[in-house]
Order: C-alpha cells, then structure tokens, then sequence
C-alpha cells in the first residue's frame, strides 16, 4: 500500500514540476478564447477575445449571450472540443515517452513492482490530462467573469428571459443560483480531459513516439465525433428516437454538456467511466505482459 501511495505521489509530483503540466493549461485557455460563443443573424461567429476587440459593454448589456455565464459555456465548443485529446495528453504523455527512452523506467519498476508502477502511470496519467484542462478552464473562467458582465448587471426583464431559458435544464436554478452551473461544468471539463487523456496513455504501452502518442488520439476522436454525427443528422430525419439517443451517448462531446441530456445524462456518465475502465484494463494487460521492463 505505501510503495503504491509512493508511486502516486512521484508521478504526480513529476507532472506538476513539468512543463507539459503548464502548456497544457496555457494552450486550454488559449483554445477556450478562440472558441466561438456568439453568432450574428449573418451567421457571423465570434469568440471571446474578438467580442472584447469589437465591442463594448453597453452592446454586451443588451446581449445576454454575452454575460459571463454563457460565454463561459459556450466556449467549450469549437476549437476546445477539437484539440482536447492533445493537450490534455500533453500533460503527461511526454514524460513517459521520454522515461523509455533514457532505460529510468526499469529503476522506477525495481523499486516497486511491474503491476504498481503501470497502474499508477495510467491512473495518474488520466488524471493530469483532466486537471489541467480543468485548471485552464478555471483560469479562463476568473478572467471572462472580470471581463464580460455578470447577469446581475442586466434589465430584469433580460435576466428573467436568461433564466427561464434555463429553467427547463437546470430548474433549481432560481434556488440556487449559477455557482452549482459553473461546479457542473467543471466536472465534465474534469470528466472530458480525464477520458481523453487516457487513450494516449494507453497508446504508450506500445508506442515510444511521443508525437504519434498524442496525435493519434484527436484523429480516433475526430472520426468518432464525425461518425455520431452523422448518424444523427440521419436518425432525426427518420425520427428514429433510439439511434439519436445512443450517437449521443458515444459521442465524446456529449459530456461537455450534459445539461442537454437530462433523461440519459447518468447513461453518458456511466459510459464514459465504462470505456475508461476498457482502456485501463487494455493498458495493464499489454504492459505487464511485456518482457522486457524497459522497453
């Protein structure tokens, strides 16, 4: 128990003292500011930064799509979504290539035992990729809400209209107010980053090259994302409820807003901890079966 705790507490203490670590939080604030978060009636997209460059507040105090707490959601979209295998795989992945290619990893083996060290690898390895997602989103979070204006700051009219908008996904919402919106979606930014990031550590039980490692991943997820896609475009022009449902809950996306899903939102949840649990097992198997430790 304490040589597994030992391996916990190395690993993430590696992680954090890292550069990947800090590039992927940079890059996730980067991506969440690019993202678009509001459309004009000529479909005319704009992200946050281009909002602040183009307009002012008395435009955004007539807009509540440009309140905090919408942009805020809505910026988890577009390029985010897209390029989350990466950089949430960045985190970690890197540094376990690199521990291949300079022979530490049998030392770090012989000091505990085969099964510890990869279960502590592939454990820590989805959790850094989920918590720097997260903190990048935390970061972006305090700086949209010191930037763009909160709900409060509109006509009441206006924030009613918002908030009934609302009601239908969130019908606490008047009892509790946004705090436990924004602690939601920080889960399935947690929730997104931990299983994106898995397949990549997965990927390096097998691959050394650090770069297919984390680019292979965002092509598996583009396909997937592309495929579910469709598949819905085609079940709701035959109104076939059941191909809708189950493309949704494939979907990798479906987990940055759960809020859309309130009947099924518990099957996408227990979906994704089920596929990160295959990809665990799939990572212990090939790695303890390897002869050589350190290859």
């Amino acid at each position: 128990m304490m040589k597994a705790l030992g391996n916990y507490n190395v690993n993430l203490r590696k992680v954090l003292t890292g550069y990947g670590f800090y590039v992927s939080v940079a890059f996730t604030i980067l991506l969440l500011a690019l993202s678009s978060i509001y459309s004009t009636d000529n479909y005319d997209n704009y992200s946050a930064i281009r909002v602040l460059m183009e307009y002012d507040r008395d435009f955004m105090l007539n807009n509540t799509h440009l309140c905090s707490y919408s942009v805020v959601r809505n910026s988890t979209g577009g390029w985010f979504s897209m390029f989350v295998p990466i950089i949430s795989a960045f985190a970690f992945v890197p540094m376990i290539c690199d521990e291949y290619d300079s022979g530490s990893v049998r030392f770090n083996i012989f000091r505990s035992s085969k099964l510890r060290y990869h279960i502590s690898k592939f454990i820590i390895g989805s959790t850094s990729g989920g918590l720097a997602v997260l903190a990048g989103f935390i970061v972006y979070t305090v700086f949209v809400y010191s930037v763009f204006p909160d709900i409060s700051q509109y006509s009441p009219e206006n924030q009613s209209f918002f908030e009934q908008s609302l009601k239908n996904s969130f019908p606490h919402i008047f009892e509790y107010g946004y705090i436990p919106l924004l602690l939601l979606k920080s889960l399935e930014i947690f929730i997104y980053g931990f299983v994106s990031s898995a397949l990549a550590v997965l990927f390096t039980s097998f691959i050394r090259n650090k770069y297919l490692v984390m680019c292979i991943p965002f092509f598996v997820k583009y396909v997937v994302t592309q495929t579910c896609t469709k598949f819905n475009f085609d079940a709701m022009v035959k109104q076939n409820m059941r191909i809708i449902k189950l493309s949704n809950i494939i979907n990798p996306d479906s987990v940055l807003n759960l809020y859309l899903y309130n009947d099924y939102r518990h099957i996408i949840i227990i979906y994704n901890i089920i596929l990160w649990s295959v990809l665990f097992a799939v990572y212990i198997v090939i790695s303890v079966k390897r002869v050589d430790c350190g290859e």
